[in-house]
């Protein structure tokens, strides 16, 4: 998936998901965090 697919993206879908996320963590005093497959330093 090229950068202007993700640019014109109107929703999150699941493909969009499977792209761009390693993993999500809940925690139980209402935290989430999502682990990116990617970094900033990726883009530059």
């Amino acid at each position: 998936m090229g950068m202007a697919a993700l640019l014109d993206a109107e929703g999150l879908t699941k493909k969009l998901v499977d792209e761009l996320i390693k993993r999500i963590d809940v925690y139980g005093d209402d935290r989430v965090q999502i682990k990116w497959k990617f970094s900033i330093q990726d883009s530059k």
